[in-house]
């Protein structure tokens, strides 16, 4: 650790970069009042007011100091400088590498020196890809309900301005994202822990997820997992790390303790982003999203939303097609020929697969919700759902609103990863090409339907009942007592 000397006058040797990094670490341990200014050998019109040029600076060789901030190359250079003017050795400091680069390593050591902030929450939602899923809607219920509480999270675009106000943007593996990480009282994560791992003593780590239905399997039950014991060892880590999880339903708590080898306390509350279906401002999300798409009053919306298949993350742009082949014109016919409403055809593909430009053909003539900032608002502005196995299934399901199956290449998945419960089983209509499809459509029963979803449900135990949000944020807010 640097020890700045309070009875000198201290001088940051540079202006660039690292002395920037090395005045921010020391800004964080309350030392930048002790730092009289920066110092260059030669200063240009650039350079601010608390600059100055090392002529400038009286010979006091007992009373004066410089932290060199700058890169090897010049540091042999600055130091004859120095020298020739009268300073010596003992007012020269050299400071570590990892100090000027603003390093994780370096960042963590002096937040050690630093008290953990009881009241702050850094979120983390798919390590930074915006504000949604599960973390959003416990962000919400603290931002309206626990107004003191400060808020971080992470993003990856700097310019991302879809956070609230009150919300801190932090942007990641930056000095600013590892000083928040192991400073923030709470962590809450809907993605594993990679990031975090190193979480110091007193922190409360939050593992949110971010969905989970008896659909593909994942972690160590995974059929394509290559390596079983690095898995186990990468899963004991990250998940051991994790002081609280946050279940949908009893199939959740089975995933969380079998594949992911999770030891640690599970909060039975549902999931916080389904809490948006008990809501009582439905009507309002539905015209919002209306709005943004010009989607009259008295129109449906039919949303296709498939998730991404492993196979097929590098392949071939006409296989991919193939796969996500539906007809959206006959859809949309025998929607209106069954249910008696004018309907428009949205789609949402997973980001993981958002950008082929062959899917983006394939449904140009339609809407394009793939970039939408939050999924369960598609989800409640949704009349009818389309999917295969994704979990947004599970979700839809807690609204009883329809949910067709649509896909054509259930062994290839089977082989790949696997399912806990074939997709075959699953409680929805179905069809493996349009025809199918179609005629699924055209003879949907409601009444059976409905009972086969709540049987569905319950078998498989879910949680939500529209508080989970309000049981984690009581939750962290308890413990900070």
């Amino acid at each position: 650790m640097v020890i700045i000397d309070p009875n000198k006058n201290n001088y940051i040797y540079g202006a660039g970069k690292y002395a920037n990094n090395f005045y921010w670490l020391m800004s964080k341990l309350n030392k930048a009042e002790l730092i009289k200014g920066f110092v260059v050998t030669k200063k240009d019109n650039k350079n601010t007011s608390n600059v100055y040029e090392l002529s400038d600076i009286e010979l006091d060789t007992d009373n004066t100091s410089f932290y060199l901030a700058v890169s090897d190359k010049y540091r042999k250079e600055i130091c004859e400088n120095l020298y020739s003017r009268g300073w010596t050795n003992d007012n020269v400091i050299f400071i570590d590498n990892k100090y000027l680069m603003g390093t994780e390593d370096a960042i963590r050591e002096i937040c050690n020196e630093i008290p953990i902030d009881n009241n702050r929450i850094l979120f983390n939602s798919f390590d930074g890809e915006g504000y949604g899923c599960n973390c959003k809607y416990i962000a919400e219920y603290i931002r309206i309900h626990m107004p003191k509480m400060k808020m971080g999270w992470c993003i990856k675009n700097i310019d991302d301005n879809s956070l609230p106000n009150e919300i801190t943007p932090i942007q990641v593996n930056t000095k600013e994202f590892y000083y928040e990480k192991y400073t923030a009282g709470t962590i809450v994560s809907n993605t594993t822990f990679d990031n975090f791992v190193n979480k110091r003593e007193g922190q409360i780590y939050i593992c949110s997820w971010h969905g989970m239905g008896p659909s593909k399997k994942v972690g160590l039950d995974a059929k394509n997992v290559e390596d079983y014991d690095a898995l186990r060892t990468r899963l004991n880590k990250i998940f051991g790390v994790v002081d609280i999880a946050v279940a949908g339903s009893d199939f959740c708590d089975k995933v969380y303790r079998e594949s992911h080898l999770y030891r640690g306390e599970i909060l039975h509350v549902g999931y916080p982003r389904n809490d948006i279906f008990f809501a009582d401002n439905i009507l309002e999300i539905k015209n919002k999203v209306k709005r943004k798409y010009h989607i009259s009053e008295n129109q449906k919306i039919v949303l296709y939303a498939p998730t991404f298949r492993h196979y097929l993350i590098h392949g071939d742009p006409e296989i991919m097609t193939s796969v996500y082949d539906l007809d959206a014109e006959r859809v949309i016919s025998a929607l209106k020929e069954s249910f008696s409403f004018e309907y428009v055809f949205m789609y949402r593909m997973h980001n993981i697969i958002s950008n082929s430009k062959s899917i983006k053909n394939k449904y140009r003539n339609y809407i394009d919700a793939t970039d939408y900032p939050d999924m369960q608002e598609l989800l409640v502005a949704a009349d009818v759902l389309i999917s295969d196995w994704s979990s947004c299934m599970w979700d839809f399901s807690l609204q009883g609103k329809p949910i067709f199956q649509f896909y054509n290449d259930l062994e290839k998945t089977e082989n790949d990863v696997g399912f806990y419960v074939s997709p075959e089983l699953y409680p929805y209509p179905k069809g493996h090409n349009t025809n199918e499809l179609c005629e699924a459509i055209e003879n949907f029963d409601e009444k059976i339907y409905k009972k086969r979803v709540e049987k569905w449900l319950s078998e498989y135990g879910s949680y939500d009942i529209g508080e989970a949000a309000k049981k984690v944020a009581e939750l962290i807010y308890n413990s900070k007592e």
